[in-house]
């Protein structure tokens, strides 16, 4: 009977007062705590969301990265192609240029004739003549696509001309030019006459 009272003031049922103390207590304490792992669990989704912002950057500037790895691997490829054109080309003017040398050579070997280097000192001479006669120089390079030039007679006249290459009348213009150097001629000739001898040109 002892040992029956000894527990039972050992474990004595506790007052309504203390056991709604105790509760109270329980329940401020549990409300700390779901505050605390509320805290807690708001700060790791920030650091979540934080994270995933930062994976989308990354991958946003992976992607950009290699867009720009695509594109230089693709100027990459144009350029070698264009390498190997260029390559090409060098190869093709290295082959033609040796032909060209071969041929030059070839041609430094042969020598014209007695009758060919007549011909052409025939043809030298009368171009010669034709010039002083006429007084016509040629634009060579215009000749294509017109009739250019100009008439002088290697002192103090020089007249150019322009014709149309499809123009019919361009040898009776050429002549009138030819006729307009030769007056001009004539007439310093009679100036010189008369500046030395008056009157001695009165008939032209």
């Amino acid at each position: 009977m002892d040992k029956i009272l000894a527990i039972q003031e050992k474990y004595s049922t506790p007052s309504f007062e203390e056991a709604k103390e105790k509760i109270r207590s329980a329940t401020v304490q549990l409300g700390r705590l779901n505050r605390d792992d509320k805290e807690r669990f708001l700060e790791e989704q920030k650091k979540l969301e934080g994270l995933k912002s930062k994976i989308v950057d990354q991958q946003d500037r992976l992607s950009i990265e290699e867009q720009n790895l695509n594109s230089m691997d693709n100027e990459l490829t144009n350029h070698n192609k264009l390498l190997g054109e260029l390559e090409a080309e060098i190869n093709r003017y290295y082959s033609e240029n040796s032909e060209t040398e071969a041929k030059r050579k070839q041609l430094k070997i042969v020598k014209p004739s007695t009758t060919d280097q007549k011909i052409l000192e025939l043809g030298r001479r009368k171009y010669d003549y034709y010039k002083v006669l006429t007084g016509i120089r040629w634009d060579y390079p215009a000749m294509k696509t017109a009739i250019k030039g100009f008439v002088t007679n290697g002192d103090d006249y020089a007249k150019p001309f322009c014709f149309d290459i499809n123009d019919d009348g361009i040898e009776s213009k050429l002549w009138r030019e030819i006729e307009k150097c030769t007056n001009h001629n004539d007439i310093k000739k009679c100036e010189r006459k008369e500046n030395s001898s008056p009157n001695a040109c009165n008939d032209f």
